[in-house]
């Protein structure tokens, strides 16, 4: 378990490659209404921090196997039923979450 904020911090920024700049500095926003993660003295926080955006890295990584599945177009439908028009405009856990179970959803209907 790591115990040390700035490992926490080091991991928190490794992130933003993973999960793109806007879904990472909404995850920052909404729940340590921070904009870095360096501003975070709170380690309680940070570790929360940390454990969203692994849940953020596991839903795109469901979202990929879904993709691979339908193929990109019924992505494309989902998005633009949600008013967005790529997933570069995600930046809350809730919205990834409906992507992710719209798009399982289709993929389950397509293996059927």
């Amino acid at each position: 378990m790591i115990c040390n904020a700035a490992e926490l911090v080091c991991q928190i920024e490794a992130f933003e490659k993973l999960l793109g700049k806007a879904l990472c500095r909404g995850l920052l926003k909404r729940v340590a209404r921070v904009w870095r993660p360096s501003h975070i003295l709170d380690v309680v926080l940070l570790r929360k921090l940390l454990a969203n955006m692994q849940g953020a890295e596991r839903g795109l990584r469901r979202l990929e196997t879904a993709v691979g599945i339908t193929g990109p177009e019924a992505l494309a439908r989902i998005l633009e039923s949600l008013k967005l028009d790529s997933m570069e405009r995600i930046d809350n856990l809730e919205t990834l979450k409906e992507i992710v179970l719209n798009l399982e959803e289709v993929a389950a209907e397509t293996k059927c």
